[in-house]
């Protein structure tokens, strides 16, 4: 008698433990399920697919811009005003996500100035109101365009985000973090460059 009650003190804890296992499984597959549930593909438009993560969907808006393109002829800038979606309010990760909608547009009209190759290394503000760009010299190097697309470029890139970004008021371009002559070979850009 006496060993069969010992058996059953030691039956407890072991059921207790089993029980906390089977448990914390069950609330292990809860969680997968609702995070795979809130990973799950959303249609927003007819054209894009995209996965929301409740944890950086608190960041996320959307505003609308306006972006500077070349005419067809290329002769002047043209305003485009556009919805377009950030996933942070930081102003340099902002100015990122400008650069990259100026390299492409839905308007036929229009012509993108930012070869798709080009891509800034960091992107830096100053206390002064100047927009620090840093571009890698390896691709620096490889830009060959005219005088006048190179003109409308700057402008293009100076505008969009000085006019989208509080408090900025020139765009000052690096290569690898040091003064750049000149992006193209034909315009002088070792000062910062205002609107």
């Amino acid at each position: 008698m006496k060993n069969s009650n010992f058996r059953i003190k030691l039956a407890w804890p072991a059921i207790g433990i089993l029980l906390i296992l089977a448990l914390t499984i069950m609330v292990v597959r809860r969680q997968q399920t609702v995070v795979t549930d809130a990973a799950r593909p959303t249609h927003s438009n007819a054209n894009t697919i995209e996965r929301e993560n409740p944890l950086t969907k608190i960041n996320r808006y959307e505003a609308s811009q306006l972006l500077f393109f070349a005419t067809s002829s290329l002769d002047e800038l043209v305003e485009e005003k556009r919805n377009i979606r950030f996933d942070s309010q930081q102003a340099t990760e902002r100015i990122t996500v400008l650069w990259d909608e100026l390299k492409h547009t839905p308007n036929p009209q229009h012509v993108p100035l930012i070869p798709n190759y080009l891509t800034p290394t960091a992107v830096l503000i100053g206390a002064n109101g100047i927009v620090y760009i840093d571009l890698p010299v390896n691709v620096v190097k490889t830009i060959e365009i005219g005088a006048a697309w190179e003109q409308l470029m700057i402008e293009a890139i100076v505008n969009t985000i000085v006019t989208n970004t509080e408090k900025v008021s020139a765009v000052k371009f690096l290569v690898d973090g040091q003064d750049l002559f000149s992006l193209g070979g034909h315009l002088y850009t070792l000062r910062p460059i205002p609107k």
